[in-house]
């Protein structure tokens, strides 16, 4: 179903909803069902969310969205696709990742998760360390 976009009334967008999706990895379900919400109301491009789920497949630690130049966290933002860790590593900062496309996104997800492999085996040595001062 076409719709005016509400920020560019000059642009036509296709809901992604009626588009064939598959099973969400288990555990995700809920996160797969409030993105398809928030791209339906965001009014995505066709397409968009099919993107994110693939990719999110592929990285299963990270949340995917589509940004239309929309606020995130206070601040504008590009087009294009935004990613933010699930998880919670005691010690280690891991910052949202974007990519324009889903080949940039997808090489910025593999170089953030090589950095946190880093910043975990940096963490662990400093424990460690002080571990073996408390001796």
């Amino acid at each position: 179903m076409s719709s005016a976009n509400r920020r560019n009334p000059h642009l036509t967008l296709v809901s992604s909803s009626p588009q064939p999706r598959s099973a969400p990895p288990q555990g995700l379900e809920l996160a797969w069902k409030n993105r398809q919400i928030l791209s339906d109301r965001l009014d995505w491009p066709r397409g968009m969310l099919a993107i994110c789920e693939r990719v999110e497949r592929d990285f299963p630690d990270w949340s995917i969205v589509w940004s239309d130049a929309w606020y995130w966290s206070g601040s504008r933002t590009r087009v294009g696709f935004y990613a933010e860790f699930r998880k919670t590593i005691f010690g280690v900062t891991v910052p949202k990742v974007f990519g324009a496309t889903e080949k940039a996104l997808r090489g910025a997800l593999a170089k953030q998760a090589a950095a946190i492999t880093r910043r975990k085996a940096d963490r662990d040595r400093t424990i460690a360390f002080i571990r073996a001062a408390m001796r």
